[in-house]
């Protein structure tokens, strides 16, 4: 655990930095969220959570680095999972919008108190009722999530009622004709 939380500051100390290294490529994002999707299943399961997904079936090319939009989404799908109630459902939204590249996970869980919206893709904030969970999350997950989301020119929202749920909304440009030709 202490491993990771250094590895998750260094990170965050390059992206002030720009010292980020990206590996940048057309991506097809269907593919890339289906196949995360897959990944937290399992952790969804264990805690009695279901999962669906809503994508289109032709792909939606945006210019990304694949493993770290990869980390966008485990991220915000171990949050959906730690923080949900069991029996509870996330569902997983990919969608096209006037040149963007839109996808959203959206759970049931504790959600997140109004006054805390503001602060939780604050490095080392974690909200008031996330504190008092029996999880033991370091605070840094959405602070990294933001961090790569803005190094590919996109946007990550939030949309949150406590004791109702959450819905993350990630935003990225589509790629151009040109690149998709390559």
């Amino acid at each position: 655990q202490l491993g990771k939380y250094v590895n998750d500051l260094l990170f965050l100390a390059r992206a002030e930095t720009a010292n980020l290294q990206f590996e940048w490529d057309t991506v097809n994002l269907v593919e890339l969220v289906a196949s995360a999707t897959e990944d937290f299943q399992v952790m969804a399961e264990e805690n009695t959570l279901s999962v669906s997904l809503d994508a289109p079936t032709d792909p939606v090319w945006v210019r990304a680095d694949k493993q770290r939009l990869r980390q966008v989404l485990f991220i915000l799908g171990e949050n959906a999972c730690r923080y949900s109630v069991p029996g509870g459902h996330i569902n997983v939204s990919l969608w096209v919008d006037n040149k963007e590249a839109n996808f959203s996970l959206m759970d049931q869980g504790i959600g997140i108190p109004a006054q805390d919206l503001g602060q939780i893709f604050n490095r080392n904030f974690r909200s008031e009722n996330a504190q008092r969970s029996s999880d033991i999350g370091t605070g840094l997950g959405l602070a990294m999530a933001k961090s790569i989301t803005n190094a590919h020119g996109g946007k990550i929202k939030v949309d949150s009622v406590e004791n109702m749920g959450s819905t993350f909304t990630v935003t990225l440009p589509l790629a151009s004709t040109l690149q998709n030709a390559t």
